[in-house]
């Protein structure tokens, strides 16, 4: 993604359920946050929060969703992400 200014990736829309996995979001190589989607029953437009990330530069930048590993509770490592919010 290209910034002109300061940009603020805040939340995430997805599914939780208790097949799902655990995502390691990442800037440009940094960790920003680390996200468990398991829950024990199926939840959908569940919100999960990044936190308040700050990139103080301008330019282009990567953007990296990792499924690192998974809930011992978790029967598999799915990710279902439909929406992220930045501004």
């Amino acid at each position: 993604f290209d910034i002109v200014d300061k940009l603020r990736v805040r939340t995430t829309l997805g599914i939780r359920s208790n097949s799902s996995g655990i995502i390691t979001w990442k800037v440009d190589g940094s960790t920003i946050v680390v996200n468990d989607h398991y829950d024990g029953s199926t939840g959908y437009n569940f919100v999960h929060s990044l936190g308040s990330i700050s990139i103080p530069t301008s330019g282009v930048h990567t953007l990296t969703g990792l499924l690192t590993s998974k809930n011992a509770s978790s029967s598999g490592y799915d990710i279902k992400v439909t929406k992220m919010w930045f501004y």
